[in-house]
C-alpha cells in the first residue's frame, strides 16, 4: 500500500510512505519500506539534508550531510533530530540545530571535540563542505590528534 498526501503549511512537498504488513516483512524491509518520497527525490528521513526535504536542488554536499547524520549515530548511538512523527521530523530537519552531540555523549568533548565541529558544520547547505574530502581531512586531522 502507497499512501501519499501533501505536508501542510507547505505547498512544494507532497509525501508518500511505503507501507508493508508487519508481520510479514523483515526488519531490514521495515525500514526500507519507511522510505519517503518527496516528489522526485527520496531518502530514508532521518538522514535526509534539508534542501532534500525542500525538494530544493541538491548536490553532492547533500550527501556530505547525510554523512554526518551517520557519523552522529555511530558516535552516539543516536540520531541528531528526533520526533514523534515525520512532519516534526522534517521540521525539526529544516528549522532546528541537531542535539549537541556532547548533550548526548558529554565525555566526547574531552577525546573528540573535533567531532562536534565536524558534524555541526554539515547542518547548512552554504556553511557545509564542499567536498568530501576536506570533511575526510578534518576527521583525519582530530583523530591524529588524540593521544592514547
Amino acid at each position: 500500500m502507497q499512501l501519499c498526501t501533501q505536508w501542510p503549511n507547505h505547498s512544494r512537498i507532497n509525501r508518500c510512505l511505503a507501507v508493508t504488513s508487519y508481520s510479514e516483512s523483515s526488519a531490514a524491509e521495515r525500514w526500507v519500506s519507511f522510505t519517503w518520497v518527496l516528489g522526485l527525490a527520496g531518502g530514508t528521513p532521518f538522514y535526509m539534508s534539508p534542501e532534500q526535504v525542500l525538494q530544493d536542488p541538491v548536490d553532492g554536499r547533500s550527501d556530505l550531510f547525510s554523512l554526518g547524520v551517520m557519523l552522529y549515530q555511530l558516535t552516539t548511538g543516536s540520531l541528531p533530530f528526533a520526533a514523534g512523527t515525520m512532519d516534526a521530523l522534517m521540521h525539526k530537519i529544516v528549522h532546528d540545530a541537531p542535539i549537541s552531540l556532547f548533550d548526548v555523549c558529554p565525555d566526547l568533548a574531552r577525546t573528540a571535540p573535533y567531532l562536534g565541529r565536524i558534524i555541526d558544520k554539515v547542518k547548512s547547505p552554504s556553511e557545509r563542505y564542499q567536498r568530501g574530502a576536506e570533511m575526510a581531512r578534518d576527521l583525519l586531522i582530530g583523530i591524529n590528534q588524540i593521544r592514547l
